[in-house]
């Protein structure tokens, strides 16, 4: 979040990243990078002709064949350098934070601590008879994501590996979820039953 608005510094990482692609020969996600991430940002290089050499280097063998990156020594030295000027923002931005006066009640970590044990309690799955404790103000608009501990439907019928999955409708009645056996299938999350089958994919 501190370097979200920050386009320099959102500059300087992906160029890190994309010198690091071209450095293991990943061009296809290093074109990525620089089409998605480094284009819009292309005002934020540090010298002219800094973007130009970034795209020929989609063509080299290596990031020292460009002008610009004749003294680039490697993806280790050139992370530590980037940590440094990272190190040196943050710090000025925790400067300008302290700056600010911000009351914090005493005692509020251990007051934090107790309102997650009672909350934990409260909805404890496995509690036995005991009294369950009060959860304060703080939590109650809280709702965790709640993680089944045990299946309780299988979806069956693809004839390959499942790549990815996701919810239909208002109220997650169906699940949609593709494979790389070419297909889309519907599926009722209730009854587990597959209610369509969307064929017509040349690949995954």
């Amino acid at each position: 979040p501190i370097f979200k608005g920050k386009k320099g510094l959102l500059y300087s990482v992906y160029k890190q990243q994309y010198l690091e692609l071209i450095e293991d020969g990943e061009y296809q996600k290093a074109f990525t990078i620089l089409n998605r991430r480094l284009k819009p940002l292309e005002s934020q290089q540090s010298c002219a002709g800094e973007f130009r050499d970034l795209c020929y280097l989609l063509t080299a063998k290596s990031v020292q064949d460009a002008a610009m990156f004749r003294n680039w020594d490697g993806i280790v030295s050139a992370r530590e350098k980037l940590v440094e000027y990272l190190q040196r923002v943050l710090e000025f931005e925790v400067e300008d934070r302290d700056r600010l006066s911000v009351h914090v009640p005493p005692n509020r970590m251990i007051e934090l601590f107790r309102q997650a044990v009672a909350y934990q309690i409260n909805t404890c799955n496995y509690r036995v008879g005991e009294a369950l404790p009060t959860v304060p103000s703080l939590l109650e608009d809280y709702t965790p994501v709640l993680i089944p501990n045990a299946p309780k439907r299988r979806f069956v019928g693809h004839q390959d590996n499942v790549k990815c999955v996701t919810y239909i409708g208002e109220y997650a009645t169906y699940v949609a979820s593709g494979s790389s056996d070419n297909t889309v299938r519907i599926w009722d999350t209730e009854t587990g039953e597959c209610v369509s089958v969307l064929e017509g994919h040349k690949s995954r």
